[in-house]
């Protein structure tokens, strides 16, 4: 697969937020053919520094939660500043997946970059704390690099 949208973000600066596999391109790869409105709101569960959310924001339009239990939300507003996005594209969040501060029903299906092996537990974890959070839908994207 050519990668045309993630191949934006190989620069240095970009390349040394990621951790592991590049989750653009693995992002962009899951999103080929995707049926998620532009505007959507998503939520980039396991975000890092950031860099996936920016990708989701400015690639495909959406309004995205970027959510980390790890990572400063100033500083990465900071970067999302930096990188021409508004506080209404994309909204930094400290929090943990088994207790995410959302409503029921308020996210569109997601893209979740998680950089941890899916065990039993996780899979408990998603479907008890972050499906219900999740709009009806038949979509539900989760990137996993293992």
């Amino acid at each position: 697969m050519k990668y045309i949208l993630s191949e934006k973000y190989n620069t240095p600066e970009l390349q040394s937020k990621i951790m592991g596999p590049n989750p653009v391109k693995l992002e962009e790869e899951l999103l080929t053919n995707h049926k998620i409105p532009k505007g959507s709101i998503v939520c980039d569960l396991g975000s890092g520094q950031g860099l996936t959310g920016v990708f989701l924001a400015k690639e495909y339009g959406f309004t995205v939660y970027a959510a980390d239990l790890w990572s400063d939300p100033g500083e990465n507003r900071s970067f999302f500043d930096e990188m021409g996005l508004s506080r209404e594209q994309i909204i930094p969040v400290k929090a943990d997946a088994e207790d995410l501060p959302f409503e029921k029903n308020f996210l569109m299906p997601l893209s979740a970059p998680i950089h941890i092996i899916i065990s039993v537990e996780m899979s408990i974890i998603l479907t008890t704390n972050y499906c219900p959070l999740l709009k009806a839908a038949d979509i539900f994207i989760l990137q996993s690099p293992v």
